[in-house]
């Protein structure tokens, strides 16, 4: 059975808190059982801009993992103050994102890009249901690869062929470029 990669791309654009009593630090990023990723802030007072920065994670599941996630699929986003105290959160179910874009596959991603689906989170303090902040952002799930895909390269060989891509590029007589600079 092939595996699929799974796409999970967020981005933010404002932050806006409700009372100045903390500053934050960041956003996390908490998808499951998997590492949080964070989002530091940018300087502000009571707005902070993210100006579209974000963070995509990929993973590599077979169908039965798939199923299970369908059924629940948490997605956390804590505001963290600057001793890493939670001030807010909230949470997403991505379940049903997830199995719509593993049954749609690469096919349909081929043909069009989904969009962002777009949305301001609420997020409630740690200690009740109060708001202290809302967050705009914007989610999209998708396929990269299906289970029908197959491939004998492995990531030894795929780093190989990044490493002769300085060289081609020369022999080609391409426009060099400091992006590939080993």
């Amino acid at each position: 059975m092939g595996k699929l990669v799974i796409s999970i791309e967020f981005a933010a654009e404002e932050l806006k808190l409700e009372e100045k009593a903390h500053t934050p630090k960041g956003v996390a990023l908490c998808f499951m059982h998997f590492r949080p990723l964070l989002l530091p802030l940018s300087t502000g007072s009571e707005k902070f801009h993210f100006r579209g920065r974000g963070k995509a994670m990929l993973l590599e599941v077979e169908w039965p993992e798939v199923r299970q996630m369908a059924k629940r699929a948490p997605f956390w986003l804590l505001l963290l103050d600057q001793t890493w105290q939670v001030m807010g959160s909230t949470c997403f179910d991505l379940g049903a994102q997830i199995a719509r874009a593993a049954a749609a596959g690469v096919a349909e991603r081929e043909t069009e890009m989904d969009s962002f689906g777009l949305l301001t989170a609420q997020m409630l303090s740690t200690h009740g249901n109060q708001q202290v902040a809302s967050l705009d952002c914007a989610f999209r799930v998708g396929c990269i690869r299906d289970a029908s895909y197959t491939s004998n390269a492995s990531v030894g060989d795929v780093k190989d062929k990044l490493r002769e891509l300085p060289k081609v590029v020369e022999a080609e007589g391409w426009a060099s470029s400091s992006v590939f600079a080993a």
